[in-house]
């Protein structure tokens, strides 16, 4: 995160191993290029988190489902301000629409895609939509069922793509931003055994690059 007068925090989460503190706040030294270690959050398990585009708010996976905390903008602090549960496993991936009104899980354990509404004050709603990806992979040792492992808005707020690592391709769907609901409308076939993992846009929103 950017904060005031190009001043830098970094975000580090991790699974917890036995402790509670599982995210860890750093100072960035962009001179040095250093981390500078300033607090810890006690969460468990915390193996992804995102922040909000307007930089408010970051969000964490956790064993029981989502955390919210409130960023100070002054010194990078993190508020713990909410708590949601997902309906399923835990899920491996996180991101918000370019609106930051809704928040998408992705889970890898179950094959699940799951909506959560976001408040103004950065706290989660219900679930507005849960989807879970159907078939059988092309890896019977491992990827025999599916595996979503990142879900992603188009740059225009229309569109989540949901990457399934264990499907060999990529999930389009329309996304109705007042109900919260989406719909199936594409699917992009990857090379058999590639395991989709990432998707990324380019700043203009024309390009996808899929890892």
């Amino acid at each position: 995160m950017k904060g005031k007068k190009d001043r830098y925090v970094a975000y580090v989460s991790t699974y917890t191993m036995g402790h509670d503190r599982g995210i860890k706040i750093y100072d960035v030294d962009m001179e040095k290029g250093r981390f500078i270690e300033k607090d810890e959050v006690r969460i468990t398990n915390s193996s992804y988190v995102t922040i909000s585009h307007n930089q408010k708010f970051l969000y964490s996976i956790t064993d029981t489902g989502v955390e919210a905390y409130k960023i100070d903008m002054s010194t990078g602090e993190l508020e713990l301000i909410g708590h949601a549960y997902i309906n399923g496993m835990r899920g491996c991936y996180l991101s918000t629409d370019y609106n930051d009104q809704y928040l998408f899980v992705a889970g890898y354990h179950d094959g699940k895609l799951t909506v959560l509404r976001l408040k103004e004050d950065g706290s989660m709603g219900g679930i507005t939509d849960e989807v879970y990806h159907k078939g059988l992979g092309s890896i019977a040792e491992r990827n025999f069922r599916p595996h979503i492992s990142c879900v992603k808005m188009t740059r225009d707020n229309k569109y989540l793509l949901a990457a399934d690592l264990g499907m060999d391709h990529v999930n389009v769907y329309k996304f109705n931003s007042v109900t919260g609901k989406v719909k199936l409308i594409d699917v992009i076939r990857c090379e058999i055994e590639s395991a989709p993992r990432h998707v990324k846009f380019t700043k203009d929103g024309k390009f996808l690059y899929i890892l």
